[in-house]
């Protein structure tokens, strides 16, 4: 199981842009959280990984439940959307040596107000570079407008514990009973149990 989540990054833009760029130490589990504020047209949301522009990207699409389709072969990683603002929250297991898995959900707001109910984007990938770890990735749009003042994308990453015998803290004078023998025992506080 995986340790506690811990923030490596997170870049606000400050005015309005195409890119988000973040460098982040390598965690064998990571969590993007991205939020794009529309300004223009925004229609894509892209990602590379580690500046590699190489064919290494695939993945599946599902919008609002309906049919899938894939894309494969691609030098970056699509989140594909209306032209809207976007929340959307992207996992990776993040493997040295392995392709790193990547499951995304987005919400879509097409239409403001309560009037009209938002969108969703289902997105499985992968990344088959298995050269190394994720540390750098790279959010971009590819429409004639950009993602606003106030759009964010934060990454989060845990490692994998690797645990070795833990033992109870028990303190000085906890008693046990031997369900065979109805022996009595208490601990002395250290290292010894002491029949009683």
């Amino acid at each position: 199981m995986a340790s506690s989540w811990q923030r490596l990054g997170s870049t606000t833009l400050s005015s309005s842009g195409d890119t988000m760029d973040l460098t982040i130490t390598a965690k064998d589990h990571l969590k993007i959280i991205i939020h794009t504020i529309k300004t223009g047209s925004v229609d894509n949301t892209s990602f590379r990984f580690n500046t590699d522009t190489g064919n290494n990207y695939t993945w599946r699409v599902s919008d609002g439940g309906g049919s899938d389709s894939t894309q494969a072969n691609y030098n970056y990683l699509r989140i594909p959307f209306a032209n809207a603002d976007c929340f959307s929250e992207v996992r990776i297991v993040n493997y040295a040596g392995r392709e790193k898995l990547i499951g995304m959900e987005t919400t879509v707001i097409d239409t403001q107000g309560a009037g009209t109910a938002p969108e969703r984007t289902e997105v499985v990938g992968k990344w088959t570079n298995t050269s190394n770890q994720i540390t750098a990735v790279k959010c971009w749009q590819s429409g004639s407008g950009s993602f606003d003042t106030g759009s964010t994308m934060t990454i989060f990453g845990t490692d994998d514990d690797v645990l070795g015998n833990v033992y109870p803290n028990l303190t000085n004078g906890a008693i046990f009973e031997e369900s065979d023998t109805g022996k009595h025992y208490m601990f002395d506080g250290t290292s010894a149990w002491n029949e009683m």
